[in-house]
């Protein structure tokens, strides 16, 4: 069972790198949104990986919002060929279903920092 982790979480670690790559070179991004993948996480019959994604560049919180769920919607339309990408990379029998998930930790601890700032400021 032991072994069974390790595995599980090199695999996740390459597909991490490679995703990363695909999605800096072969996605068109016409907006110029700088966006990262932040983890990826497989379940342990490797079937699905769900791959967090945050966006580092949009100021207004309004514009965040949309631009989150439009990001997240043209990352599934383009699931299936990001997965074919990652077929020529990753030595797998089955490669995993892809599931793009907005990651709101950065949001979360930019929020946070602010708070913290702001009270020392007081």
């Amino acid at each position: 069972m032991f072994k069974k982790k390790i595995r599980i979480k090199k695999i996740e670690q390459q597909i991490y790198k490679i995703i990363s790559i695909i999605l800096q070179q072969k996605i068109k991004n016409s907006k110029k949104i700088i966006f990262t993948v932040t983890n990826v996480l497989l379940n342990n019959n490797l079937m699905y990986a769900k791959i967090y994604i945050t966006i580092l560049n949009c100021v207004l919180k309004s514009q965040k919002k949309i631009e989150e769920k439009k990001l997240i919607k043209k990352l599934k339309n383009y699931s299936k060929y990001i997965r074919f990408l990652l077929s020529k990379f990753v030595n797998l029998k089955l490669i995993p279903n892809l599931i793009f998930i907005y990651d709101k930790s950065f949001k979360n601890n930019l929020y946070i920092s602010n708070l913290i700032n702001n009270n020392f400021k007081k």
